[in-house]
């Protein structure tokens, strides 16, 4: 409302120009002419300010006051490439940051420090400890302001990572080839079987989640954690995309952390079933029920696999399929009476680096306690990592294999039928790890 009227472009840097019958307009910024000297305010705006801001003014305080400057924190940071004991790291620069002091240092190793200048994102940390994990100090220093602002992350080297199995897709399906105006790009994005939707128990809305990335395969073990009862049958329900003539689900869990999703670890399976699309929706959506042990340790997290395929390798955890999504997940074993599915979610950055520490991530320091070291009738044995489906062995000192099994739920073995002698107990074939134990 304080602007003028303008009867007509004010070309040019005059500041005589009459607009309707006025001198007060100059020029501001709803003119949109091409000038080279665009003046947001007239020339009577710019005295009014000036009365209020200048000495004597009723705001004169706004004026003097300091400007406070908002600086930013680095939020996260990306790995470039890991070559002998270094790793590229960048990340996204914050708010009003020029300066980066980044200091590094593994568990029992010393610090090392570095400072990135001129506004790159970009740094080189050398001298890591091989195959160990290290924490990084980010901090972001504060445009004219004698403040850094630090934030903590894990480096942790590839190796040192859960790898599940690969597994992919063989053959793409062009469900609407007959369509000329749909090119394949398209068929392939919205024209895939593919699982849009996962709820457990009615109670954990993961939609966001499971979301189709026309890959075919979805990793969001560090993303989430799902949360199953360990003493009660679980509800899975699972929303899918289908345009095959018929669908499977299968879900495993990896008890062992090895990464196989073998069929011993499979805890639910659709057979084939032929699709019915009575209401022409294309979209099914099916509650899987899920029975775990009562004997499960509480609180362990295991990972977990959804296979959705239309073919008949559907009851497979690994390899090539022809249609459909594979998807992998983090699930924490929880009894009934303390099941919290909504709280759990935000466990798993809390859990990450002591599933690290504890080697369940590691496959070559596998720690094995066997108790009694002079048994009656059964042993204990007690590992820092899942022993679920692992094979074992007991031998003899002749290296005959006296029993022989998989550790399932408790690790508690019977041994009343040996011998009384000295016996050497094998977990997945290490004979380096042998424990031994006196049969009384």
């Amino acid at each position: 409302p304080d602007t003028p009227n303008s009867d007509a472009p004010n070309y040019g840097i005059s500041k005589n120009h009459v607009s309707c019958g006025s001198l007060d307009m100059v020029e501001n910024f709803m003119d949109y002419s091409d000038d080279e000297i665009m003046s947001i305010f007239t020339e009577g705006q710019k005295q009014r300010m000036r009365t209020v801001f200048d000495e004597g003014g009723t705001r004169r305080k706004l004026a003097e006051s300091d400007k406070e400057l908002i600086c930013g924190t680095v939020e996260n940071y990306r790995t470039i490439v890991e070559i002998n004991n270094k790793v590229w790291i960048e990340w996204d620069a914050p708010f009003n940051s020029y300066e980066y002091i980044i200091k590094y240092k593994s568990e029992n190793g010393n610090e090392h420090t570095k400072t990135v200048k001129g506004g790159k994102t970009k740094a080189v940390l050398d001298q890591l400890d091989p195959d160990t994990i290290h924490e990084i100090q980010i901090g972001a220093v504060c445009r004219n302001k004698n403040e850094v602002n630090y934030n903590s992350f894990m480096y942790i080297p590839d190796n040192l990572h859960y790898a599940p199995c690969e597994t992919s897709i063989s053959e793409l399906h062009n469900t609407d080839n007959q369509n000329d105006n749909n090119d394949y790009d398209d068929d392939i994005e919205y024209k895939a079987d593919h699982i849009s939707e996962i709820m457990v128990n009615d109670d954990v809305d993961m939609t966001n989640y499971s979301n189709y990335n026309d890959q075919f395969y979805s990793n969001f073990l560090w993303n989430t954690l799902l949360t199953f009862k360990a003493d009660a049958e679980n509800s899975l329900y699972i929303g899918a995309e289908i345009y095959s003539l018929d669908y499977s689900f299968a879900i495993f869990i990896d008890y062992n952390w090895d990464g196989s999703f073998t069929q011993d670890e499979r805890v639910h399976f659709t057979p084939p079933t032929i699709f019915y699309d009575q209401y022409n929706t294309s979209y099914i959506r099916k509650e899987l029920t899920i029975k775990l042990s009562k004997d499960l340790p509480f609180g362990e997290i295991y990972p977990m696999r959804i296979a959705y395929r239309t073919d008949s390798k559907a009851a497979t955890g690994c390899g090539a399929f022809d249609a459909g999504e594979v998807e992998d997940y983090f699930v924490v074993i929880s009894s009934e009476s303390d099941y919290s599915p909504k709280e759990s979610q935000n466990i798993l950055n809390d859990n990450y680096l002591s599933l690290v520490k504890s080697n369940k991530l590691l496959n070559k320091k596998d720690k094995i306690t066997l108790f009694p070291s002079q048994a009656t009738n059964s042993i204990n044995i007690k590992t820092n990592f899942s022993p679920m489906n692992s094979v074992f062995e007991i031998i003899n000192t002749l290296g005959q294999v006296k029993i022989k099994g998989k550790l399932k739920y408790s690790p508690i073995i019977d041994v009343s039928s040996l011998k009384p002698g000295i016996y050497h107990f094998v977990l997945n074939n290490n004979k380096k790890n042998a424990k031994s134990f006196v049969k009384l």
